[in-house]
């Protein structure tokens, strides 16, 4: 109980420090997924406070990994198809190798795939993350190997049950090399999840 609750305001120190780092124009929103996770289907719901990308995402398990289609709230904005499988590895590392196809309903020669491999880590409750993002086929972009963004998520998830896990987290995302990794957001935000 003790470890926990270190963790916890050790948590709430870094969302204090990165929100000095961050910029008064971050922090301006806060992001909550609910997450419902069964045995081959799987649901994702993600509203964010005082920004209009609120989503809902409808999930498959397969044996090569879970494919699954995004709809935004804004539907001029954008649906997204993913593909994406996780590979365990040591010492609480993962890799999940992740892609998207963005398609964008009145927006012209938008539509492109990003690819997102993603470095996980998990010990307990407390996870991090790192994902490199490369954007194919969009306009106005190459499609070289420099990384077009990037976002790093830190966060602690509490055990309320068997089947039941809810916990903060702080993200901060960039742009890409590019663009000299110049700030793109920084947020807070709680994950919900229910497995059935």
């Amino acid at each position: 109980m003790f470890f926990r609750g270190l963790v916890l305001a050790t948590l709430l120190q870094l969302f204090a420090v990165g929100s000095v780092f961050a910029g008064e124009d971050t922090y301006d929103h806060h992001q909550h997924n609910i997450k419902l996770d069964g045995e081959k289907f799987f649901v994702n719901i993600r509203t964010e406070w005082n920004d209009d990308s609120d989503h809902v995402e409808l999930g498959l398990k397969t044996p090569v990994g879970k494919v699954s289609a995004r709809f935004v709230e804004d539907a001029d904005r954008e649906r997204r198809i993913t593909y994406q499988n996780k590979v365990d590895l040591f010492l609480g590392l993962a890799v999940n190798l992740k892609a998207d196809y963005k398609h964008f309903n009145k927006v012209d020669n938008q539509d492109h795939f990003v690819l997102k491999p993603e470095l996980l880590w998990s010990n307990g409750g407390l996870w991090a993350k790192v994902r490199p993002e490369w954007n194919l086929h969009q306009e106005g972009q190459s499609d070289d190997m420099t990384v077009d963004a990037a976002k790093v998520a830190l966060g602690y998830n509490y055990k309320l049950s068997e089947n039941v896990t809810f916990g903060p987290f702080w993200e901060y995302k960039t742009l890409g090399k590019d663009d000299n990794w110049q700030r793109k957001d920084a947020f807070v935000g709680t994950n919900f999840k229910v497995k059935f």
